[in-house]
């Protein structure tokens, strides 16, 4: 069994908005999602944003993976382009 973190964080460019989330297992962070915000969601506010973003990805990509989410941290209060942090594990290797 595998225990690890999950935040994403949003960030802005000349191409637009774009998001990153990572997994973070011990020492080592994986990069599980790094793309532009999709135009639709463009405008939204930034802390609900980013934390369906990591929502989406924790029910998609990392389910698909094995990881689950065991525990959810208080809402981000340094930065509003910082998701809350998600504590995950993995039944598998």
């Amino acid at each position: 069994m595998r225990f690890g973190t999950v935040q994403g964080v949003l960030g802005e460019s000349e191409k637009g908005r774009w998001f990153t989330v990572i997994l973070t297992i011990r020492d080592d962070n994986v990069v599980v999602r790094d793309d532009l915000v999709p135009q639709a969601l463009a405008s939204e506010e930034a802390s609900w944003l980013i934390d369906q973003l990591v929502q989406e990805t924790l029910g998609n990509e990392l389910a698909e993976q094995g990881w689950e989410v065991i525990a959810v941290g208080d809402e981000a209060s340094s930065s509003e382009t910082q998701s809350r942090i998600y504590t995950v594990r993995n039944l598998g290797e």
